[in-house]
């Protein structure tokens, strides 16, 4: 009998749009399909900070100088066996809440790019954002400062508004905001198709300010009319090669092992899929010898390993 390929646990979110909701408020839902874990809720309050407070996180190179005060949140605290903390999500006392998705890699994940900052961007939205439009700010100045460390999709939200936002490997980005009247659900990859340059007020649109500039430098994406960007495409144009999911499962069904660039990357995969495939799962992040040869070469981690 030939093995089979089993669907990936993967997490998914929905929002509804205050306008399509019975209640009239805007709805978040979101399901993590993480095995294995432990969920706690955890109530952390408002915190004032002393000045010179910076933050780091173990999935990610920043260091970000913290905030004078922080709002009060509830935080859903879902780690894996290994204890990472990889699938939480946050309500702060300001009704504003942020879930995350992960989606399909980038041809940006070819490029050599520092860690920067990881999961604990849902944490830091929460913490400094009084509504979701200001959650939204907040991301994109993060991701524009330090970088970003994969291909993610983040889901912010209020009682009025939605919103999705999609970083990629580096520093780029953009947000859209869920219409008013329209069901929104995220399947694990880039979602964001157009976007509206004119909404320089960004009533519905964020965007890194050289988007489109990089995927024209890089080569993925030339406008059809020189100076019109009408035919911007942020989900086609940074998506990865074409094939690269066939060929994944081709080496997935032969028993290529899977090596990842965070320890929460590889508890975040189902072992039991990886054993009936007789696929092992490794990181090499925390080794002795991956940080003397980074430190050596004056590359990252992830780049040493």
């Amino acid at each position: 009998m030939s093995k089979k390929v089993v669907d990936w646990d993967n997490c998914s979110t929905i929002i509804v749009g205050k306008d399509a909701s019975a209640t009239g408020k805007v709805i978040m839902a979101h399901n993590e399909d993480t095995p294995n874990c432990v969920l706690q809720v955890v109530k952390v309050p408002r915190i004032k900070h002393k000045e010179g407070e910076v933050l780091t996180f173990a999935d990610g190179d920043a260091v970000i100088p913290q905030v004078e005060e922080t709002w009060a949140y509830m935080w859903s605290e879902c780690r894996a066996l290994g204890g990472e903390p990889f699938a939480d999500g946050f309500m702060n006392e300001w009704g504003v809440a942020v879930a995350s998705d992960s989606c399909v890699s980038t041809k940006e994940s070819k490029l050599e790019h520092g860690e920067g900052i990881g999961y604990a961007l849902r944490r830091l939205i929460a913490e400094r954002a009084k509504t979701a439009r200001e959650g939204v700010q907040v991301a994109g100045e993060l991701v524009k400062k330090f970088g970003y460390r994969s291909t993610r999709a983040y889901h912010i939200c209020d009682k009025d508004e939605g919103w999705v936002f999609q970083a990629t490997v580096g520093n780029q980005f953009v947000a859209k905001r869920v219409g008013d009247d329209e069901i929104y659900y995220m399947p694990n990859w880039l979602t964001i198709h157009e976007v509206d340059f004119s909404d320089t007020e960004h009533k519905n649109y964020y965007w890194s300010e050289d988007v489109v500039k990089y995927a024209i430098d890089n080569g993925w994406y030339t406008p059809k009319t020189d100076g019109d960007w009408s035919d911007f495409d942020y989900a086609k144009n940074l998506v990865f090669t074409p094939g690269a999911a066939a060929a994944g499962e081709a080496a997935l069904r032969a028993g290529t092992p899977i090596v990842t660039d965070t320890n929460m990357a590889r508890s975040g995969i189902n072992q039991r899929a990886c054993a009936q495939l007789g696929v092992e799962r490794f990181c090499y992040m925390a080794n002795p010898e991956v940080a003397q040869a980074a430190q050596a070469n004056g590359t990252t981690r992830a780049v040493a390993a």
